[in-house]
């Protein structure tokens, strides 16, 4: 089943959402560098030339190389991309890419999004051969363009991986605004997205403005087409897909009982996964742990690639003591060709990028991170609480401790995550130097970061306002920030929540189930009324209200009549 935002409501929340897109216009912090570009007849010259952007004719580029489609199984005598089996969202994606802007295609790991895109665009080209193609190397290098004073007219901006352009002086809300201004329909930023990867990026705050990054996420995916691809098949497209068995690799897919989607089975993401856990059960342990380290890294809230030197270390507590102890550098050696050795031709555990550093092939972080929430639900239900990130090393914790700099675009995201687990010393130290004076928290107080907390909060089942109050942050600018999210739901301008619109009320909801929701010297009631007027506060009780939770909804309409009186 595939949601969809409706195409045109996100533009009518933004001219109407608290004057959203002028106050971004007007934060416009792009540092348009003219004297650079002055006499150069192609702004991009230089960018290209370094390899910050690849620029050439659409079909010159290679959809696994330059692109980031999912390598899939290679078979002798079969091209190398299997043909593409349709998709339900196809149609609604020629329609987003008719009138521009950002189209982001959200979904599961291994679901086919970077495929459908990549379709998309192709069907596009047909149509516009006279459109030009770009593919910036990260979110610095697309800023760099616009600092070039580039035109983007008539140009598709492929965004493949879009947490990646996030980072600290990246894409923004005022960036996307100055690239695609109000009324510009000749430009797409056509963008993929996977939903565990957007939902730990919203939730752990990934990029902290330290010291001058102040990107508003919200507003960014708010001003984004998002369309969401299911990893199974409707009937429809499974009908489609066997006119294809011709390719023995659909064939396959169609027949297997494993429960893979299509292109998760094409991909070779169940092959993969079995391969790390053969490893796990003595196949090659150190290759496996060097996987479940880089896995774990990333649960722990880091999202970069991983130095070396960290797998390394981590890795002993992945097996036996025993086992630790006749680690030598031929053992490494192999770990690591063995962990980065493609399956079937397709991806490999761990992928090696430059510098030395690895990145956990995405399906496994996805299936590690979904186990481990199964495992909780079943612990929970037997009476006996667990933790989300219980599972993951100390050592782990250890590094990232002894490691992360303040500055990193990492940081923040890991402090969350360590408050929420058994090995709290990361946030213990930020809380220590919060209240030394050593770290500035008015840098941390950003609706991006504390949405982010509250979502990892949401995720683990843990009192968002006890974990906000703790860490010494701002619960009237994240209550600010969950109504900003919502509004547009709430009023009906929106006829579809995204996941990050249902967090929103979730946490709301939340807040009003909390039994001094009402009391006048309530944190919580104090951030409330602080952040938002009394007609604010009544629609969200309304909406509560209408959607059958009465009793939360008549909390909210008695906290408007709270601080009405208190105002008055």
């Amino acid at each position: 089943m595939t949601a969809a935002i409706n195409a045109h409501a996100h533009v009518a929340s933004i001219a109407t959402a608290g004057g959203i897109a002028a106050q971004t216009i007007n934060n416009l912090s792009v540092d348009i560098r003219s004297a650079e570009s002055a006499g150069n007849s192609d702004p991009l010259e230089h960018l290209v030339r370094d390899g910050s952007i690849l620029s050439h004719r659409f079909d010159q580029y290679n959809p696994v190389g330059d692109l980031g489609v999912h390598p899939p199984i290679q078979i002798g005598g079969l091209p190398h991309l299997p043909p593409y089996a349709s998709r339900a969202v196809d149609a609604e994606l020629d329609v987003y890419m008719e009138s521009g802007g950002l189209i982001l295609l959200e979904g599961d790991s291994a679901a086919g999004k970077t495929r459908s895109a990549y379709e998309a665009a192709a069907r596009w080209f047909l149509r516009n051969p006279g459109w030009k193609f770009l593919r910036p190397r990260d979110g610095s290098a697309l800023r760099e363009a616009v600092a070039a004073q580039y035109s983007f007219d008539e140009v598709v901006v492929w965004l493949d991986d879009l947490e990646n352009y996030l980072s600290s002086g990246g894409l923004d809300a005022s960036l996307l605004r100055t690239i695609i201004p109000p009324g510009k329909t000749n430009v797409i930023l056509l963008a993929t997205i996977r939903s565990l990867a957007k939902s730990v990026f919203s939730q752990s705050a990934t990029y902290p403005d330290i010291p001058t990054f102040a990107p508003d996420i919200r507003r960014l995916f708010a001003l984004a087409r998002t369309i969401r691809l299911a990893r199974e098949l409707t009937a429809g497209e499974r009908s489609g897909a066997a006119q294809l068995r011709s390719d023995p690799r659909i064939a396959a897919a169609l027949d297997n009982d494993g429960g893979a989607g299509l292109a998760e089975y094409i991909s070779a993401g169940p092959a993969i996964a079995e391969r790390w856990n053969s490893g796990k059960d003595g196949v090659e342990p150190w290759g496996a742990a060097l996987v479940s380290a880089a896995i774990d890294f990333r649960r722990a809230g880091y999202l970069a690639p991983i130095p070396r030197s960290w797998l390394k270390n981590a890795a002993r507590s992945y097996v036996g003591r025993r086992e630790a102890r006749r680690l030598n550098h031929f053992k490494l050696s192999q770990a690591f060709s063995w962990a980065t050795e493609l399956v079937h031709g397709a991806s490999a555990c761990l992928e090696e990028l430059e510098d030395g550093k690895y990145i956990a092939f995405d399906y496994l972080v996805d299936l590690t991170q979904s186990q481990a929430l199964k495992e909780e639900d079943e612990l929970r239900e037997s009476g006996r609480p667990g933790r989300v990130l219980g599972s993951v090393p100390d050592e782990v914790w250890h590094i990232l401790q002894d490691e992360l700099n303040p500055s990193d675009p990492q940081f923040l995201s890991c402090v969350s995550a360590s408050a929420l687990s058994p090995h709290p010393g990361l946030a213990s130290m930020f809380k220590n130097g919060v209240r030394s004076g050593a770290l500035d928290i008015s840098k941390f107080n950003t609706e991006g970061q504390l949405f982010g907390l509250a979502q990892v909060c949401l995720r683990a089942r843990i009192c968002v306002v006890c974990q906000i109050l703790d860490l010494n942050l701002d619960l009237a600018v994240l209550v600010r920030t969950l109504f900003d999210a919502v509004e547009p739901v709430i009023s009906g301008e929106e006829n579809s929540a995204t996941l990050r619109q249902r967090d929103a009320l979730q946490i709301l909801y939340d807040f009003a189930d909390q039994e001094n929701f009402n009391d006048n010297e309530a944190p919580i009631f104090k951030a409330v009324a602080s952040a938002l007027d009394p007609v604010s506060l009544a629609a969200i009780g309304a909406f509560f209200h209408s959607a059958d939770c009465a009793t939360v909804g008549q909390r909210w309409l008695q906290v408007a009549d709270q601080v009405s009186q208190i105002r008055d």
